[in-house]
């Protein structure tokens, strides 16, 4: 059952790739972080040796998250909006299963929730992308972005009072985030 299951889920990631699906030129790789270079061995043999070290052994995964930002960065270019929630869906799909095949300690396991959380945010579920930012949060509470981002959401529900405890939440666990005493001091001007 459980082989079946696994056959399933490939077949549906494999379903989900837009037909598109050979995206890896310059402008892409531009766009994408050192790690997925890495991973798809653009550039010297020896990046790949050091992020394999660093990341561990889950950087096997990390194509599919790579190809998910991929994904991501391609949707915000889509006019259409049927085939820029289908590219959002398939980036979802990516960072979903790098999430779910990768060890609950991998480094980069809070960024992943981070990134779904705008993905969540792009296809408008609200509610999932909060669910997602918080788990980065408890992933990695000093991080900022996560912060800033439920901040925003809680402004679209106009609660301001939930947007400013937020942030001063985030500046508790990083004082120095530039980011979360920009958000914090317009909103308190206003």
């Amino acid at each position: 059952m459980r082989y079946l299951k696994k056959i399933i889920f490939i077949m549906f990631m494999i379903l989900s790739l837009p037909v598109n699906a050979n995206w890896k030129s310059e402008i892409d790789f531009s766009l994408i972080p050192e790690y997925c270079k890495a991973r798809y061995k653009v550039g010297d043999e020896r990046s790949t040796e050091i992020w394999k070290k660093r990341l561990g052994k889950d950087f096997i995964h990390i194509h599919h998250y790579c190809y998910g930002l991929h994904l991501f960065n391609a949707a915000g270019r889509k006019i259409e909006s049927k085939e820029r929630k289908q590219t959002l869906q398939a980036s979802l799909n990516q960072m979903i299963y790098t999430k779910e095949h990768s060890s609950p300690n991998f480094a980069l396991q809070p960024k992943i929730s981070f990134d779904i959380g705008r993905v969540y945010e792009g296809l408008e579920e609200p509610g999932k992308a909060m669910k997602a930012y918080q788990n980065s949060i408890r992933l990695n509470p000093k991080v900022a972005p996560p912060y800033a981002a439920i901040s925003k959401l809680y402004l679209k529900q106009n609660n301001k009072k939930e947007a400013v405890a937020i942030l001063k939440k985030g500046l508790k666990y990083n004082p120095n985030s530039k980011t979360l005493k920009k958000h914090l001091q317009k909103l308190t001007k206003e």
